[in-house]
């Protein structure tokens, strides 16, 4: 779990260094502010929050995974928004 937990915020920066075709740091953050949708390893994610506090920089999964165990084993369900 803990590499999951790394990879998340790595994924976007990632995709918005790929956009933006460059390391320049206010190169990439505009490139991030203009991705519709970011891959992560929870799945595809939406930019948030700007009803919250002004700024789109919430990431929120359109599709949560859920794992529970059920009698002894792991069960898998994508909880569909």
């Amino acid at each position: 779990m803990d590499n999951v937990n790394v990879l998340s915020p790595i994924m976007p920066m990632l995709q918005g260094i790929e956009k933006a075709q460059s390391f320049d740091t206010e190169k990439v953050v505009v490139a991030i502010e203009g991705l519709k949708s970011v891959n992560s390893p929870w799945g595809k994610g939406v930019w948030r929050g700007e009803d919250l506090g002004g700024l789109n920089h919430m990431l929120m999964i359109v599709d949560a995974p859920l794992s529970k165990i059920v009698n002894g084993k792991v069960e898998y369900e994508l909880l569909k928004r």
